[in-house]
């Protein structure tokens, strides 16, 4: 019984390696490609999850079908086109976000809106 158990753990170990290692190649091309290399490749995993991820495809189609009831099928898929492939750019700025290094950097790629209610807080 006791050595079922250990080889479970082990089991959810080589499984937790097997669903880091990608991330972890992914992050590294990420941080040596130039900014809109890896945007773009970004983009293009984010269409590409598209059809990895039917079930959330699928949802995302379901909400926006249920927030605009008036637009047609096609506006709906475009829609989650776009969002899927935001999702894609925002994980690879996400990943170097590191790589700004002071205020000029993070405003010449960021647009900040809204400050002024964080000054309020203060």
């Amino acid at each position: 019984m006791k050595s079922r158990k250990k080889f479970k753990h082990t089991k959810q170990q080589v499984v937790s390696v097997l669903e880091a290692v990608p991330f972890f190649i992914l992050a590294s091309i990420a941080r040596i490609l130039p900014r809109k290399t890896a945007l773009r490749l970004g983009a293009l995993l984010g269409r590409s999850a598209r059809f990895i991820q039917p079930g959330r495809r699928r949802t995302a189609y379901a909400n926006l079908k249920h927030a605009y009831p008036e637009h047609s099928e096609e506006w709906i898929n475009a829609r989650v086109k776009e969002i899927f492939e935001h999702l894609g750019v925002s994980g690879m700025e996400m990943l170097r976000l590191d790589k700004f290094t002071s205020r000029a950097d993070l405003e010449r790629y960021f647009t900040f809106e809204g400050l002024e209610h964080l000054e309020n807080l203060r």
